[in-house]
């Protein structure tokens, strides 16, 4: 069981609490192996020399087991057991050379399988275009325990056009992130590792836009807090950069310059986060030189301004920088090869030469030498095999006074606590106050539920009245009630809606937190006839859309193709086009109908209707029985006449076949009806017609 925080700091944390400095004090990331012979183990808590296999003049990466017992190393294209000979299946890992690669290599857990781990390697880009990047995989449970590359996922090509810049971040959801740098873009790519595999990459794309083969060589380095990133550069404008880092997201923001007038190659945070150490060469005769920059003020000028050199001369040229689980920082000389030494900055939290730089501090072992490069970092996803502990959920439990409840834990885990001391997965409780569990999940956490178990009260409010809107005689409407939970409808219902078909109240309850609320909802309904306006209207043409009684509020949605007055309905087409046209009734009901606007010459169903309306008559009417239809001019293919009851409701429709058609009307009460007659294919007219008994 993870280690357990109070309750009371649990409420205050967040998500994602990390320590400072988690990327380099963890066992897995205390044996070193790295240029030509060289090794370092701190497990001891003190660096111990120690005679590797590994052979490379620039970058490696390492990794040890929980207790700080050597696993396997690379350099990107070889894999290196414990004992210092190549896997099985651990040479050309990856299908391009890595030896003169800045930072080759880096080795990531397989979230889901805990004896695996990727190991990600960069090409080399000083003599080709395309620097790929690749991965592949190895199974610590193969070759007897030694460890070896899987057939399967060896050499598997990720992207290209990379830089030789890769470092790798704690991400705070249980995750990696894998940073590299394009080469010809001012792009960084943060490959996210997580239970689910690698992902597509997040891209942040920052400054101007470099030449070829700017950020090549050169580092990017994770602060400690992980919110930071630095890159270094041997070309020169691009020098030494800071930025911003987002270990939730994986993005990369804020781009400070702090040198573009050096060729940089190393750099590194102190332990503190406070301060940034760069090495870069100042070419020609003269020696490499180490400074060290104050990153805690908020712009890049101040930055710039509290740069001090603490060290040049005597260290010779560029190498990498690493802080150690010591928190001291760690770089080779790479101009003394034979002297078999290391420098070291004792005290990099300090300022100026307080840091304590002190040149041939650590003798490797003899033979051996650093050359470059050194190993990258080794991280585990915050809260994999560190006692981090997430607060996760505050829950409000109801009960019944005199009554008990079963509290269950949220997520399925392998092994709970509550704070009784039960492990079960749920709590029977009978009192009110607050109940917590704690969840060993699988993965990177531990997650800590809250429950405040609380009384019932009851309480009653009326809801506002719902208008519902039909335009048939059959209709129904859903009522929805208030978001809450556990509702309980007029008819015994249990969901949180209701269908009714008849206007009256209708009683719901439900429930808000811990309040029972009964709630009354009016449903009214309310007939909206449709609008009975033309289907076309000439361009600069207006009639007055008059069929409702007063009150309501016209609108067209383009009043730019055909405008009406909200008030008296008075319609003008503008321009050709079609809008529709919407009557808003008192009670909030909507009725629409599209209008087309024809550009001139035309003849718009407002003018067909006023050509037509006197040579197009009903006989009788009133009307028994039977009822003509008499039209003196031309019909059009499909001519017809609808009869529609007051609300605009279909009854019949009977096709105009002479100048005096005969329709029926024998199965009709008495009423009038409104009768939609066109005669050339388009334009209506409309009259009405009163039925007789």
């Amino acid at each position: 069981m993870p280690k357990r925080i109070p309750i009371i700091l649990l409420i205050l944390m967040f998500i994602g609490i990390t320590r400072a400095s988690g990327q380099y004090n963890i066992n897995q990331d205390k044996v070193w192996a790295f240029g030509y012979g060289a090794g370092i183990n701190f497990t001891s808590g003190s660096p111990v020399p120690f005679i590797s296999s590994m052979a490379t003049n620039e970058g490696t990466a390492s990794v040890a087991d929980a207790s700080g017992n050597l696993l396997f190393y690379t350099n990107g294209s070889n894999v290196y057991n414990r004992t210092g000979a190549v896997m099985p299946n651990g040479t050309t890992i990856a299908p391009f050379t890595t030896s003169s690669t800045t930072q080759s290599s880096v080795i990531v857990p397989v979230l889901d399988s805990p004896n695996k781990y990727y190991i990600f390697s960069l090409q080399d880009a000083s003599y080709t275009w395309t620097s790929i990047l690749s991965y592949c995989k190895v199974d610590m449970t193969l070759a007897g325990g030694l460890g070896d590359v899987e057939h399967n996922e060896r050499g598997v090509i990720i992207d290209s056009f990379f830089s030789e810049k890769m470092t790798v971040v704690q991400g705070d959801l249980c995750n990696v992130w894998v940073i590299v740098h394009k080469k010809s873009t001012p792009q960084f790519y943060a490959y996210n590792v997580s239970s689910a595999g690698i992902s597509a990459p997040v891209i942040s794309t920052l400054g101007p836009i470099p030449h070829t083969y700017v950020n090549i060589y050169g580092v990017v380095m994770a602060s400690p807090d992980r919110h930071k990133l630095v890159t270094c550069t041997s070309d020169i404008p691009t020098g030494l950069r800071l930025f911003d880092f987002d270990p939730v997201t994986g993005i990369v923001s804020n781009e400070k310059v702090l040198d573009s007038i050096h060729a940089f190659y190393g750099a590194e945070f102190s332990p503190d986060n406070t301060k940034l150490y760069a090495m870069h060469n100042n070419g020609g005769s003269v020696p490499a030189e180490i400074d060290q920059f104050d990153i805690v003020y908020p712009t890049s000028g101040a930055i710039i301004a509290s740069e001090v050199t603490i060290a040049t001369g005597s260290i010779g040229g560029i190498s990498q920088l690493k802080l150690g689980p010591d928190d001291k920082i760690y770089l080779n000389r790479f101009s003394d090869v034979t002297s078999s030494f290391m420098d070291v900055i004792n005290h990099p939290n300090l300022s100026g030469t307080a840091c304590g730089y002190v040149p041939h501090a650590l003798a490797l072992s003899p033979g051996t030498y650093g050359f470059l490069g050194l190993g990258n970092v080794f991280v585990l996803p915050v809260g994999l095999g560190l006692p981090t502990t997430f607060n996760t959920f505050d829950t409000a439990v109801c009960m019944p006074p005199g009554d008990h409840i079963n509290l269950y834990a949220r997520d399925v885990a392998s092994e709970y606590e509550w704070n009784d001391g039960s492990a079960a997965a749920s709590l029977s409780v009978s009192r009110y106050g607050s109940y917590w569990v704690e969840e060993a999940t699988a993965g990177c956490n531990s997650t800590m539920d809250t429950f405040k178990v609380r009384p019932i009260y009851d309480t009653m409010y009326t809801h506002s009245d719902t208008i519902i809107c039909t335009t048939s005689d059959f209709f129904t409407a859903t009522l929805i009630a208030p978001a809450g939970s556990y509702y309980l409808w007029y008819d015994n219902t249990t969901d949180s809606v209701n269908t009714v078909s008849h206007t009256g109240n209708y009683l719901v309850i439900y429930t808000l937190g811990c309040t029972r609320i009964f709630d009354t909802i009016h449903a009214d309904f309310e007939n909206a006839p449709p609008i009975n306006a033309p289907d076309s209207i000439c361009e600069n043409n207006s009639v007055t859309l008059s069929e409702f009684p007063g009150g309501g509020v016209w609108a067209s949605n383009l009043p730019g193709i055909a405008m009406i007055d909200g008030a008296s309905g008075l319609l003008t087409g503008i321009a050709p086009g079609v809008a529709i046209i919407k009557y808003t009734f008192p009670s909030g009901c909507k009725q629409s109908k599209p209008i087309k606007v024809t550009p001139p010459p035309c003849i718009s169903a407002v003018d067909e209707q006023a050509m037509n309306s006197n040579s197009i008559s009903l006989f009788p009417n009133p009307a028994n029985d039977i009822c003509t239809v008499s039209y003196s001019g031309v019909l059009y293919p499909g001519a017809y006449i609808s009869i529609n009851d007051i609300t605009g409701k279909l009854i019949h429709n009977y096709p105009l076949t002479g100048t005096n058609t005969v329709i029926s009307l024998a199965d009709l009460p008495a009423g009038v009806y409104q009768c939609r007659i066109s005669v050339n294919g388009g334009a209506e007219i409309y009259k009405k017609l009163a039925v007789i008994r």
